[in-house]
């Protein structure tokens, strides 16, 4: 990769303008796998931008977008390209795309979601949003109304970041997400703490009465993989399964 361009906050807006003026969005795909069958059931799309031939991630971007405000943008071109990929992947799969509390402020994202879902012709029941923040920022009315807007479209809702230390349970009762994700360091916790693992079974208890699925991600190691099995986790995901890929257009 190009260091400067990682480093100097002038180098990254520069990527962040072009990548939007020239629409260099791009999303790459992980897969997200049945804990007991190895099926592939979720193709999680993840935003890149392509410069100089590399594609670099949001740890990059992502904050100095927020701060410019042009983060609604960036979901905008991810929605689109996510959509005009999905006919290189397998209808049988169901294709989630990030949402974040300040997508929803947008007035104009559910009529640019139904314009696109029309233009594409995809149907919802294909599609799940995941829903970046904690419940815990989820406080607007106007974020829950638009959730709960999605689900009645027929959407897939997946929650992310639910976990150890978040919990809001009159929301989730609410929404009842399709999906439950457990936040990002579950795996490294339940390999150290037993008490993590009574929690994950409290949380994998409320996705059960919801009749919700479970995911947990950042599976990093084979042996993550044994413990989760031991588990009852439903999905997993993570660089030991399947590392993000790109869609080939030219095939």
């Amino acid at each position: 990769h190009n260091k400067n361009i990682t480093s100097d906050k002038y180098d990254i807006l520069k990527m962040l303008s072009n990548a939007i003026k020239e629409e260099n969005i791009t999303p790459v795909f992980q897969p997200i796998v049945d804990v007991k069958s190895g099926k592939i059931k979720i193709f999680q799309s993840l935003i890149r931008i392509r410069e100089g031939g590399h594609l670099f991630g949001p740890k990059i971007f992502l904050q100095l977008s927020m701060d410019m405000g042009q983060m609604i943008i960036l979901t905008k071109l991810m929605i689109r390209s996510t959509l005009e990929s999905l006919q290189k992947l397998p209808k049988e799969v169901l294709v989630s795309i990030s949402l974040s509390s300040y997508d929803f402020e947008d007035d104009s994202l559910m009529t640019y979601i139904d314009f696109w879902m029309e233009r594409k012709a995809v149907c919802s029941k294909n599609i799940a949003f995941q829903i970046e923040d904690s419940l815990d920022e989820v406080k607007s009315k106007k974020v829950l109304e638009s959730i709960l807007k999605l689900k009645e479209k027929g959407f897939k809702i997946i929650l992310n970041s639910y976990g150890l230390s978040k919990f809001n349970l009159s929301n989730i009762f609410l929404i009842k997400p399709d999906f439950i994700k457990l936040q990002e360091d579950t795996v490294d916790r339940i390999e150290v703490d037993n008490k993590a693992l009574l929690v994950i079974q409290k949380i994998i208890d409320i996705a059960n009465i919801l009749g919700s699925e479970v995911i947990i991600s950042h599976i990093s190691d084979r042996n993550q993989i044994d413990l989760i099995k031991s588990c009852h986790i439903n999905l997993m995901q993570g660089f030991a399964i399947s590392p993000p890929f790109e869609v080939d257009y030219n095939e």
